[in-house]
């Protein structure tokens, strides 16, 4: 009886050192991340990865998002422009005074249809560029200015029959000097959600870095129509 007692009391102890193990692993992981992507030094990136929200998709989860998704039908739409590390993921949260006026805030509203999104992305990835909000917003319309948008997305019913691959050679057919390894396109299940571009801190077509990868399953994709009419930039 003693030597069982003894064999489970060992086999107790030993759990309790397999779990603090476990535990301490994963307070330093989580400590390593927030280390690395969250109060990093400001405009200490790599690159920009620039995000294309199909805003049909979007609206069918969000309807109640009256800026975007009420009477006027937009294509794609810029969700952000994120600054990067080569070896993965970027700089989030950084501490910032400054916020987005309403002259920067309307004026972005043109490419960006939510106050509520602009608000968030400067808080989030602007304040981590060492940007103005003004000078962030005037370089996220350059961006999203800067990509192409396939003519199957200004058509949209021409787009029903596309794979996430056909969605990538799109826009690579677009976009001069794009390839495969300078975007991914990324889905909701079945469905389309975004399109993102890599591009240096001066615009410019760059391979993305680790960790962004195009996120869709095989097959045709769901993607839905706008209303009324594509936008296209």
């Amino acid at each position: 009886m003693i030597s069982s007692k003894i064999v489970n009391l060992r086999a107790l102890l030993l759990l309790i050192f397999l779990a603090t193990i476990t535990f301490m692993a994963s307070a330093a992981c989580a400590r390593g991340h927030s280390r690395t992507h969250e109060n990093a030094d400001v405009g200490q990136f790599d690159y920009y990865l620039v995000s294309l929200s199909w805003s049909p998709s979007f609206c069918e989860t969000h309807p109640n998002e009256n800026e975007q998704c009420g009477e006027r039908g937009f294509g794609f739409v810029l969700h952000g422009i994120w600054p990067q590390y080569l070896r993965g993921y970027g700089p989030q949260h950084c501490a910032s005074s400054q916020r987005p006026d309403e002259a920067t805030i309307e004026h972005t509203l043109a490419f960006m249809p939510s106050r509520y999104l602009v608000g968030h992305e400067w808080e989030t990835h602007g304040a981590c560029t060492g940007l103005s909000p003004a000078e962030y917003f005037a370089l996220a319309d350059r961006a999203f200015a800067s990509v192409k948008i396939p003519g199957a997305f200004t058509v949209p019913q021409s787009a029903a029959q596309l794979s996430a691959k056909d969605v990538a050679s799109a826009f690579v057919a677009t976009n001069p000097g794009m390839d495969d390894s300078m975007l991914a396109v990324t889905c909701n299940r079945l469905e389309l959600s975004e399109v993102r571009v890599c591009m240096d801190k001066n615009l410019q077509l760059q391979t993305c870095g680790k960790g962004v990868t195009s996120q869709c399953p095989s097959g045709t994709l769901r993607i839905p129509l706008v209303r009324g009419g594509a936008r296209t930039n």
